[in-house]
């Protein structure tokens, strides 16, 4: 079964079915949609690669999340990135100018 995780249409079609469940809003995700930027491997957002060794709870940090970027709105096409998980919970609601935010004070600490 830890085999079957790793592979991207597996990945895909949980990610799906768990964003069917979350959000009744409009979703035009497709399997194929999803498969494909799996396959690519990498964050939309960071370019980290993807870590498809496990799911669950807790999530590993880099794996595989879609994220939305209006929250407000559905799961479609062009509202969602595919994303490492660690982005996407630190991006909760609140904009991708905001992380930036952090990320740029987190690494003037980490100078310090």
């Amino acid at each position: 079964r830890k085999k079957v995780r790793n592979i991207p249409s597996f990945r895909a079609s949980r990610l799906l079915a768990d964003a069917r469940s979350r959000d009744k809003g409009p979703c035009d995700l497709t399997l194929e949609w999803l498969t494909e930027k799996l396959e690519n491997g990498l964050c939309e957002v960071t370019g980290l690669p993807f870590d498809m060794t496990g799911e669950g709870a807790p999530a590993r940090a880099f794996a595989p999340s879609l994220d939305r970027t209006d929250s407000s709105l559905g799961y479609t096409q062009g509202n969602t990135k595919v994303v490492v998980w660690i982005y996407n919970r630190a991006k909760g609601v609140h904009s991708h100018n905001e992380v930036m935010i952090l990320a740029k004070a987190l690494i003037a600490a980490n100078d310090n």
